[in-house]
Parts: C-alpha cells; sequence; structure tokens
C-alpha cells in the first residue's frame, strides 16, 4: 500500500476576506485579476480590490469577460495583456473557468508558449511545464469546481472545440481565499450547477480506480459535507455557515480529485461542453447516472457508504446504486436541472464523434472499470435519453 498527498496551497476560510485580499500577497506591486463578466463588478466587489490597490500604491489590471467555456485562443489573447502589463502576481476570482484561466496564465507567463504547447494529445504534449508559475490567488464565487485545490486547469481548442485540461503540480494556487459573502453572491441555477459539479467530483475522488487512503478520505469527507449542505445552500442563500461548509465540500473534492483524478462521467463531460457550449457542471449532471449504473459492481460497498450519509440503507451493489440515483435524480428534479441531453436543442449530434472525444481525456483511464469505445458510446445514448441504463 502506497499513498502520497502533496498540496502547496494556503486555504483561508473567511467571510468577508475578500476586504483583505491583500493580506494574502504581501510582495505583490502589479497584480493582473481574472474574472468573469459583471457578476464581480455589479456587487462592488471590484471596486472594493480597486481601493485596496490604490492604498496600498499596488498597480491593478482587471481583465473582465471570461466565459463558461474559453477557447485556448482567449487563454493566449489574456496571456499577451497580462505580459504587456508586466504582472508579478495574479488573481483568479469568480467561477471555475476564471480560476483555470488564472492558473493557466500564471503558468504561460514564466513557461512560455501558448496554453495549448501543455495539452497533452494521444499521450504527448509540445511543451513540458518547467518553472513555477507565478504567484497565484484563487477567490472561487461558486461551490462546485475546486479548481481553487487542484493542479489542473481545461481549456478548449477553438478549431477542433476539443476540450481537455492540462495538469502539473505548478498550478496549484498560492492561495485559495474561500469567502462565503462572496458564495452567497450566487444565483440558485449557479448553486445547483457547481454543486453537482462538487458531488461528482467527490464521488469520483472517492470511488476512483486509483483510490488511495488519502484520495478516499478527502472524497468521503467532500460528500459527507455536499450531503448535508446541498439543499441547505439552496433553500437558505444567507446561510453563510451553510455556504462555507458546502466550499470547503468542494476544495476537499478538488483535494481528492488532485491526488487521483477524475473519471468517466467527467471525462463524457468535456465533450458536451467544448463542443456544445454546455456549462461544465450541467454537462457533469447529464453524465452523472449512466456512470453510476455503469461502475455499480466494482465500486465495492462505497455507493452503500455514499447513500448512508443521505439517509438511506445500503444494499446490493445494483441496490445502492439505484438508490444513489434516485437521491441524485430527486435534487435534480428539485434544482431544475435538466438530464436529458435531447432537450437542449442540438439537433443531431454524432455519438462517435463525442465518444472519441471522451477517450482521448486521459482522465477515464483512472475509471474503476475499464471503458471501451463501444461503452461509452452506448453511455451517450443514455445521456441523450436522460436515464441510466
Amino acid at each position: 500500500m502506497k499513498s502520497r498527498i502533496f498540496y502547496p496551497t494556503e486555504v483561508v476560510i473567511e467571510a468577508g476576506g475578500h476586504r483583505s485580499l491583500l493580506t494574502y500577497m504581501p510582495n505583490t506591486k502589479r497584480l493582473f485579476a481574472v474574472t468573469g463578466h459583471n457578476a464581480m463588478e455589479k456587487a462592488g466587489v471590484l471596486d472594493t480590490l480597486r481601493a485596496q490597490c490604490a492604498s496600498a500604491s499596488i498597480d491593478l489590471c482587471i481583465h473582465k469577460g471570461i466565459s463558461t467555456n474559453p477557447l485556448h485562443t482567449d487563454v493566449d489573447a489574456v496571456a499577451d495583456a497580462c505580459r504587456a502589463f508586466g504582472a508579478d502576481t495574479i488573481l483568479g476570482l469568480g467561477g471555475g473557468s476564471s480560476v483555470d484561466v488564472a492558473k493557466m496564465v500564471a503558468m504561460v507567463m514564466t513557461n512560455g508558449g501558448s496554453c495549448w504547447d501543455y495539452i497533452s494529445i494521444g499521450g504527448e504534449s509540445l511543451r513540458k511545464i518547467e518553472k513555477p508559475t507565478l504567484p497565484m490567488i484563487a477567490v472561487p464565487t461558486t461551490s462546485g469546481t475546486g479548481s481553487e485545490s487542484t493542479p489542473y486547469a481545461v481549456v478548449t481548442h477553438a478549431e477542433t472545440m476539443m476540450k481537455k485540461g492540462m495538469g502539473h503540480p505548478y498550478l496549484y494556487p498560492t492561495t485559495a481565499l474561500l469567502d462565503p459573502e462572496l458564495l452567497a453572491l450566487m444565483p440558485l441555477e449557479q448553486v445547483a450547477v457547481t454543486g453537482f459539479d462538487a458531488f461528482g467530483q467527490a464521488l469520483e475522488g472517492y470511488t476512483s480506480g486509483r483510490s488511495t487512503l488519502h484520495s478516499e478520505f478527502y472524497g468521503y469527507s467532500a460528500l459527507k459535507l455536499i450531503a448535508e449542505n446541498f439543499e441547505r445552500v439552496y433553500d437558505c442563500p444567507d446561510d453563510l455557515e451553510a455556504k462555507a461548509k458546502m466550499a470547503w465540500g468542494a476544495t476537499l473534492a478538488g483535494l481528492s480529485i488532485g491526488l487521483v483524478d477524475v473519471n468517466l462521467a467527467h471525462a463524457m463531460s468535456h465533450p458536451l461542453s467544448g463542443r456544445f457550449d454546455i456549462q461544465h457542471g450541467r454537462a457533469v449532471a447529464l453524465c452523472t447516472a449512466p456512470a453510476i449504473w455503469f461502475n455499480r459492481a466494482d465500486v465495492g460497498d462505497k455507493y452503500g457508504q455514499t447513500v448512508a450519509l443521505f439517509g438511506h440503507s445500503a444494499g446490493s451493489s445494483d441496490q445502492s446504486a439505484e438508490t444513489l440515483i434516485k437521491v441524485f435524480y430527486r435534487l435534480t428534479e428539485k434544482f431544475g436541472v435538466d438530464i436529458e441531453l435531447k432537450n437542449y436543442g442540438l439537433g443531431d449530434v454524432d455519438m462517435d464523434a463525442v465518444t472519441t472525444d471522451a477517450l482521448e481525456i486521459g482522465a477515464i483511464n483512472t475509471n474503476v472499470k475499464p471503458v471501451t469505445h463501444e461503452d461509452v458510446r452506448l453511455l451517450f445514448t443514455h445521456v441523450w435519453e436522460g436515464r441510466y441504463a
């Protein structure tokens, strides 16, 4: 038995922590902030950041407009702007895409080239990440992607529309700030969609084919926090304690997959996001139930342990999987998340193409049960119909 952990990120949980953000970047002189479109501006968060930097004589450049599924050319353009500004510290403020882009920009600033140079295609990438990134602060405004606690970043190629990730220990942020006040700004739709991403990551980390003592502990702990707080943060948007616990659950899920990677449902979700611009958490939710059923005979008693966290009794492998899927279906219905791909107005979907893209995602090789092209293609037909078998 061998279990290792490397986690260099300082994690801070502090309500209102964004108002003292410079505490966590004491040597900063030129700060480059990456964020989404207008949510942080409308909430006054960017004005707070501007005031902090002005009082500390820190030069600030804010790049707004990061989309749900950024293209590699978008990331390269942000990196060019960052280079022209001469940043010494990067801030990722927003959802998982903003944090991912900030991580890639921090890496490209020291390693050079295009971000896509570092994506492995067919097992090889053009360049290797060899140098530490610029100091990078992650301030997530959603409780879902776990990007603040993983060594991964995901991007979509502008021409092929393949969505794929890069991974390296240097991609861990320097500091991750979990601020429940920012999480309370999330629209309920985002609470639901990002929560399903957190649930999927926790479950995949816990049941990975590469499971270790560390990854199982973090994955199970994440599932417990999510089971206890997911509905609470939806039903009671102003409950900052529940927000903090849900955020910590998402971060723990990130810690788990940071050790063993995601697997089947996430690998299948990437072509849905890349080719059809479906939000990541929603794409994961589309693929979760079929993946649970596919893996049911190979996860031991882990599905039984998971359903117990939601207040249900374990049974046989089939019974526990069915119960877990029923729990999942109940949540998707409550939160209004459609898990029938045929309802997304996509027209004819090339099942072989999305299957090929999913099999290119290296994480699929960590699935507890080996998958073939035929397996994944069949699973995508289940995703289309919104059924698990």
